[in-house]
């Protein structure tokens, strides 16, 4: 009998089999060396990314020399010198290129994932479904990892499982504009706040009250404010006045209108040309102004404890230019953050006005200090008016740079633990597959690492059953075809071009051709006469898939706001959302307000679920 083992020429003839690699980061650095270790002889790579400082403490292929190049050449070349007899071919690329569409997909014995977003992980799944590739999707949060094996419909696939439990969780912007709740809304108003100072124009990314939103209408008053400087003493410190409107008052209205505080355009006004970028003025603007503006809408507290504005303390510019840096892993005092706003923001300006001479903005970088202090701040001084509990700036990193504190070890780990499933694959030892998990501390049976058998496909999911069904609930009298398209379909579907035709009818609402006239995308889809509960046909040529979409109408949703499912039930679970973070863990439960969750998960959910 032919054993495992490297002595073996057939095994050895196995370990010739080609393999791809999407992803040549932290896992792909791990994981590209194992190959080679392990015998592997043909290895292609693709990864669009470039060599940050940021990735040399963990992904050790990389020296300080590599910055800037691409991940795929330097980790191949790497390898390669090791490994001379290798076949090694890197693609400095993106997956989602036609070129390597499902027909390149099929010419690989297997296909390993070691990427850390979820829609291009769900693109290579959805390739690997179309041709009956076996994929190996690895994944690592902190100190858990996962390894998962997946055979095309003879086992659950990525999207099978509550991979995409974070689509479901989203933070609609009512909720950062007006209601946060825990420290992740404030984290991403903090962030919303930068871009909108300094950063590239998106409307999506509004921090100000909204007077259009459903909450604030509901007793029949539109919240406007001023924002000129002439005529009161308050405004020369950045706080505006703030006025109510009646709706049946059409002069009044339509003046309203015209000086709603927070618009995108406006803020980057006040602060580049009302304000010269004065520290106090602006948090008295977001502090205190927008502050009182949502106090104005009594709808919104009437089972919510009220904010309260805070006032920039004038007495702290006096020690801003002694201020040193702050310790990230303890918590900051009250006017600790104040004076981080106030020398963040300045010296970020300096950097920002650098920029605009070159015709360039900024971008932010979690790994820039000023950003990084700026949101720090900003965060906490918003939690401290919404009565939410302090985050450790350590803490605050990990989620606003949307990610989980890398740790090589686990990487490693995960990594090897890819290698030992694929063997079995390529030694069509497939009954052997095993699902692997990494904890942070033994489990029941006092180990570190634990698997279990592959489970079934399910019926239901979206990318794999044999009949492929996804429902959305949207606001049809305000979400736009061409919002439809961006933020359900590519967003947070994760197709590439789709292609969308009414069910019944068969016409064509959305195209990949570009032959729809923005004029129509533009429209609503009320406008467009889709009706609650039509049925869709969805496709994506790129991706070989395709699905049937049922859209349902919720009024009070925004424009670009949307709920997973047929709605019913559904606004409960997307608000309880917000009590987790980013990476789909609990939240820890605010010291000041105690909210009523839901603990009773099952065996399942309790596993590792790495994103």
């Amino acid at each position: 009998m032919d054993t495992e083992t490297w002595f073996c020429s057939k095994f050895r003839e196995d370990l010739k089999k080609p393999v791809l690699m999407v992803g040549a980061g932290g896992i792909g650095c791990e994981l590209i060396k194992g190959l080679g270790l392990s015998g592997f002889k043909n290895v292609h790579v693709i990864d669009l990314d470039t060599i940050d400082v940021s990735n040399l403490n963990r992904q050790f292929l990389f020296r300080k020399e590599h910055v800037g190049k691409s991940k795929a050449e330097v980790a191949s070349n790497a390898i390669l010198q090791k490994f001379p007899d290798m076949n090694i071919k890197w693609h400095h690329a993106s997956v989602f290129d036609p070129e390597f569409g499902a027909d390149y997909i099929a010419t690989f014995a297997v296909v390993f994932n070691a990427l850390d977003n979820a829609r291009a992980r769900n693109h290579v799944n959805r390739l690997c479904i179309a041709k009956s590739i076996p994929l190996i999707d690895a994944g690592t949060s902190g100190y858990l990892g996962q390894c998962k094996p997946i055979l095309p419909t003879m086992s659950q696939c990525y999207e099978c499982t509550p991979q995409l439990r974070d689509e479901n969780r989203t933070y609609p912007g009512c909720t950062i504009r007006n209601t946060p709740s825990e420290p992740i809304h404030c984290i991403v108003w903090a962030k919303f706040l930068f871009n909108q100072l300094f950063s590239e124009v998106d409307a999506h990314e509004e921090i100000s009250p909204n007077e259009k939103d459903p909450e604030a209408e509901e007793n029949g008053t539109d919240v406007t404010s001023t924002t000129g400087f002439e005529n009161d003493e308050n405004l020369k410190n950045g706080v505006a006045k703030v006025t109510i409107s009646q709706k049946n008052d059409a002069t009044n209205n339509e003046n309203g209108k015209e000086a709603v505080l927070g618009t995108t355009s406006d803020l980057r006004h006040f602060a580049e040309v009302e304000c010269k970028y004065d520290a106090a003025k602006i948090f008295n603007r977001v502090f205190v102004t927008d502050i009182n503006t949502l106090l104005k809408m009594d709808s919104l507290w009437k089972t919510r404890p009220k904010p309260t504005p805070l006032t920039f303390d004038a007495s702290l510019e006096l020690g801003i230019s002694q201020v040193t840096d702050f310790n990230p892993h303890q918590e900051w005092s009250l006017a600790q953050n104040m004076v981080a706003f106030a020398v963040s923001l300045a010296n970020i300006t300096k950097k920002y006005e650098a920029k605009k001479v070159v015709g360039q903005i900024l971008t932010w970088d979690k790994d820039d200090n000023d950003s990084m202090t700026f949101v720090y701040a900003a965060t906490n001084i918003r939690a401290h008016i919404f009565d939410i509990h302090q985050t450790l700036p350590f803490e605050i990193k990990s989620m606003a740079g949307r990610i989980i504190t890398a740790i090589a070890s686990t990487n490693a780990i995960v990594a090897a633990m890819a290698v030992v499933e694929a063997i079995k694959i390529v030694r069509d030892q497939k009954d052997q597959l095993r699902l692997c998990y990494l904890y942070d501390e033994p489990n029941g049976l006092g180990k570190f690492i634990s698997n279990t058998e592959l489970d079934p496909p399910m019926p239901t999911c979206r990318a794999c059953a044999p009949v492929r069904r996804s429902s959305y609930v949207v606001n049809m009298d305000q979400m736009t075809l061409s919002e439809l398209s961006k933020v359900v379909l590519i967003g947070s579907c994760s197709m590439h071009e789709p292609d969308v035709s009414n069910n019944l009818s068969g016409n064509i609402i959305i195209s990949s051709e570009g032959d729809i006239p923005e004029t129509f995308m533009a429209k609503t889809l009320s406008e467009a006469n889709i009706k609650n509960g039509e049925v869709f046909d969805c496709s994506d040529f790129n991706q070989n898939y395709d699905f049937l979409l049922t859209l349902y109408h919720d009024e009070k949703l925004g424009p670009s706001e949307f709920l997973i499912g047929d709605g019913k039930g559904l606004k409960k679970e997307a608000e309880s959302s917000a009590h987790r973070l980013e990476n789909g863990d609990p939240a820890k439960p605010s010291r000041k307000r105690q909210f009523s969750t839901n603990d009773n998960e099952d065996s399942e959910s309790k596993k590792p679920k790495i994103h």
